[in-house]
């Protein structure tokens, strides 16, 4: 992403500054700001105590277009919670300037009071009423606490229970019976991460012979050629591995994983089950999608990252 000066402010901080606590690395925050408007679900206008007016992306997140389903609920949602109010911005910082999206709005994770104990994009997450959408990682600039995935641990942890509850936009992906889904998917850093939850009210065997692949490798399939990007869960999981109601499949891959966990599983019986897949990466970081095939060798969920075109 490109910083770009924001035309018109020029103090980083107010003149009472307060700092988010629970952090990795020291933030900066403009705040307190009174919302002035709200665009849509991602996307406000704020007025900062120096009179200064910012217009702000929500980072981290994707929100329904207005047009689309759930579109509107996400906006009625975030001037329900933001609009009229004062919130206070998390923003980076760099010679100067606001980290800003091309159209030059500032990037900022955006909090309703100042200790920062809860932000907007978590509960518009936790309702699904937006989407985990992390843009622009490259892995090599990352470190911990960094600007684009520092709150992004809450924000999957929100996700998942948006997706086990059905909620907004996970009411049509999710099939009626619940079973064996894809709820996120971390594709930056030395160790990925992609999240599999039993929406369903029985438990799952995963030695049963369900099937995750990406996208290469489901182009792979339909060109009648294989791929090491599959994973058939009967030879990794069997002779037996339960996955309780509302559990949660941890499936790592990347270098990031030391060699004698590759291949390791645990908590089999569990509502938290974790596998060490393989030492490379899989997810691609501008976009991919995981296919998961039932038992029965039917296509039964995807999961596409970003989920709808990267607009506004």
């Amino acid at each position: 992403m490109k910083a770009l000066a924001i035309a018109g402010v020029m103090a980083l901080v107010v003149s009472s500054p307060v700092f988010c606590q629970d952090v990795q690395t020291p933030p900066s925050i403009i705040g307190p700001c009174w919302v002035i408007g709200v665009q849509d679900g991602d996307s406000i206008t704020v007025r900062t105590t120096d009179e200064e007016r910012i217009d702000v992306r929500y980072i981290g997140i994707d929100a329904p277009e207005r047009e689309r389903s759930f579109g509107g609920e996400a906006l009625n949602r975030n001037a329900e919670l933001v609009e009229g109010h004062e919130v206070w911005l998390e923003v980076e910082v760099t010679d100067g300037r606001y980290l800003s999206d091309r159209d030059g709005r500032v990037l900022a994770y955006v909090f309703l009071d100042a200790t920062c104990s809860q932000s907007v994009q978590q509960i518009l997450v936790s309702e699904g009423l937006a989407l985990i959408d992390v843009r622009d990682v490259v892995d090599r600039d990352l470190h911990p606490g960094a600007f684009s995935i520092r709150h992004s641990e809450l924000l999957i942890r929100s996700q998942i229970e948006a997706a086990c509850g059905r909620r907004g936009l996970w009411g049509d992906r999710v099939p009626e019976a619940g079973g064996l889904i894809v709820a996120a998917i971390e594709f930056w850093g030395e160790i990925e991460a992609i999240y599999l939850v039993n929406a369903g009210d029985e438990k799952i065997d995963l030695a049963a012979n369900w099937i995750l692949m990406d996208e290469y490798a489901h182009e792979k399939l339909e060109k009648g050629e294989g791929s090491r990007n599959v994973l058939e869960f009967g030879r990794t999981f069997g002779p037996e591995c339960a996955l309780l109601p509302r559990g949660v499949l941890k499936i790592s891959t990347g270098p990031g994983i030391p060699e004698v966990r590759r291949g390791a599983r645990a908590g089999c019986g569990s509502d938290e089950v974790i596998f060490y897949w393989f030492g490379y990466k899989i997810w691609d970081t501008d976009g991919d999608t995981a296919f998961l095939y039932s038992p029965d060798g039917q296509l039964y969920f995807t999961y596409q990252y970003p989920w709808q075109e990267r607009g506004a």
